[in-house]
């Protein structure tokens, strides 16, 4: 386990380019989550404002 927790993070680096999960793009997954926070706080404060 110790030597699997330690290779992970290489392991990542180099599979994720060759094989991308099935319709998302591991760039695109990182960058999903901190727009979809974005578009709620935009909602929020346009709903606060009206």
């Amino acid at each position: 386990m110790l030597h699997a927790c330690a290779r992970s993070p290489r392991r990542t680096v180099l599979i994720r380019p060759d094989v991308p999960p099935p319709g998302l793009d591991p760039r695109f997954r990182r960058l999903v989550i901190p727009v979809l926070l974005l578009t709620l706080l935009v909602v929020v404060v346009v709903a606060a404002l009206v």
